[in-house]
């Protein structure tokens, strides 16, 4: 339709929240994508804006879309230095391992350990490496 009528601005109206149709909706010339649980105000207010040139993205698909740049461990607020103690405790490293491969001591490592076991509400070694399986954040 973009390439037949360029100057007609495009509304997806859906019942689908997966963010990856938003983008795909948008990247296909789309300039708004609003669901069709929004109020009736919030779909006239949508026409209006996409009428005065402006892009509209239903509200409850923001956060969706952050997410998706985001690795598995950034999602759950794990540095990438704690990444990389949690890969090295995937592949069963001791904390003395980890502080060579990585160039840190073991008191650092110990630290890592406890801010990954609190950020991904675990208690010992074994249920990090499991849940960070679980989750994708490790193979």
């Amino acid at each position: 339709m973009r390439d037949q009528h360029p100057d007609v601005s495009v509304i997806i109206l859906t019942a689908y929240e997966d963010p990856a149709y938003a983008t795909e909706a948008i990247r296909a010339g789309a300039k708004a994508f609003v669901l069709k649980s929004a109020e009736g105000e919030e779909v006239l207010d949508t026409v209006r804006m996409v009428a005065h040139g402006h892009a509209v993205l239903d509200a409850s698909l923001w956060d969706s879309l952050a997410e998706e740049g985001r690795s598995p461990g950034e999602q759950y607020g794990l540095t990438k230095r704690e990444m990389d103690v949690l890969h090295l405790l995937g592949r069963g490293y001791r904390n003395r391992q980890i502080a060579e491969s990585l160039g840190l001591s073991p008191t650092t490592v110990k630290t890592h350990l406890a801010r990954i076991f609190k950020r991904l509400d675990v208690s010992d070694r074994t249920e990090a490496v499991v849940t960070a399986m679980r989750l994708g954040i490790i193979e």
